[in-house]
């Protein structure tokens, strides 16, 4: 959160081109600012369904950026994760 205050627009996730990916196939790079709005969603949507300090939260991701939002939204809130 200090980071994306401080240098909002600096890239913090990039995934190079790779035709025939099934997510992101022409690439993707997501500025901090574009992060912590994302992380902040999550995090309350996860509070809103009860998630919170101590509970664990199962993430059935490929290895795609996306997982790194749930990651830090349920870190947020004191929660763990298992894959």
């Amino acid at each position: 959160m200090t980071t994306a205050a401080a240098a909002p627009d600096a890239p913090f996730l990039c995934a190079p081109p790779a035709p025939g990916r099934g997510y992101h196939p022409d690439g993707v790079e997501l500025s901090y600012a574009e992060v912590r709005a994302r992380v902040l969603r999550f995090r309350d949507a996860y509070a809103a369904a009860g998630y919170g300090h101590g509970h664990r939260v199962a993430l059935l991701f490929e290895n795609r950026p996306e997982f790194f939002f749930h990651y830090l939204a349920v870190n947020a809130l004191g929660g763990g994760w298992c894959r």
